[in-house]
């Protein structure tokens, strides 16, 4: 039986009842403090349910790991834990990025970088004059982090053009506009319609990220690849054997 449609579901009716508590029944607290992590606990299990092939095992574990850590960033920002959150989402994103390397060669194009770098960098000059003076530092370094798995994500999907890369770069910006919106509603403007967004958005993100592990990722000629190279291998051998056999024969 195929859960993932059912998980998909639920993903969405606890994402869609936890913003409604959240935003129009205040009194509900307590819902709203457990239901980000459980969807955060849904997606990693959806995650974990996707298929993959011997090349993409290891873009699984990965993403899977970093999921693990969102949902500890989820944990401590429910219970107000700021620094302890950020440092867990940064990891998250190492762990995102790292993934987004695994079997392709990855290199950052100007266009790539641009595409992250300068959003980030007006973000950051409109964030600035709210922040306080002991989290600079944190949030510029997690926006340094977020810029790079962006960019890894844009890169990733450049050279494999698949769909399940399209998804992972569809996550990729969601998840950046959900930071967006969690920190200007953090320090800039608490208005509650922003959380709203951040938490679909964060939501999106995380499924778009988790639904880019897949079978067909990575392009069928990276398995035939290796094929045609143990192929290409076995002429030269058969061709020392035949020359060592007439250098006998000249003898």
């Amino acid at each position: 039986m195929n859960f993932q449609p059912i998980l998909l579901f639920l993903i969405t009716l606890f994402t869609l009842y936890g913003s409604f508590t959240k935003h129009v029944y205040v009194w509900n607290e307590w819902v709203w403090i457990y239901m980000k992590p459980t969807i955060t606990i849904l997606v990693i299990i959806y995650a974990f349910l996707r298929p993959v092939s011997k090349a993409t095992v290891n873009y699984k574990r990965l993403v899977i790991v970093g999921l693990v850590f969102s949902l500890g960033g989820d944990v401590f920002l429910q219970y107000g834990f700021f620094i302890y959150g950020l440092v867990s989402f940064l990891i998250a994103h190492i762990f995102y990025t790292i993934a987004y390397f695994s079997g392709i060669k990855l290199k950052f194009s100007a266009l790539g970088i641009m595409m992250f770098a300068i959003p980030l960098a007006g973000f950051l000059f409109y964030l600035t004059p709210y922040l306080p003076e002991d989290k600079k530092i944190p949030v510029y370094c997690y926006c340094f982090v977020i810029m790079l798995m962006g960019v890894a994500s844009y890169e990733r999907n450049r050279i494999l053009k698949s769909g399940p890369t399209k998804k992972l770069l569809f996550g990729a910006i969601f998840f950046i506009i959900s930071d967006i919106l969690l920190a200007i509603a953090l320090f800039a403007h608490p208005i509650s319609y922003l959380r709203f967004f951040n938490y679909c958005t964060y939501i999106l993100g995380q499924w778009g990220i988790s639904a880019s592990i897949d079978l067909d990722q990575l392009p069928k000629d990276s398995d035939k690849g290796e094929k045609q190279s143990s192929n290409q291998k076995k002429p030269k051998k058969d061709l020392k054997k035949k020359n060592n056999k007439r250098t006998r024969k000249e003898k």
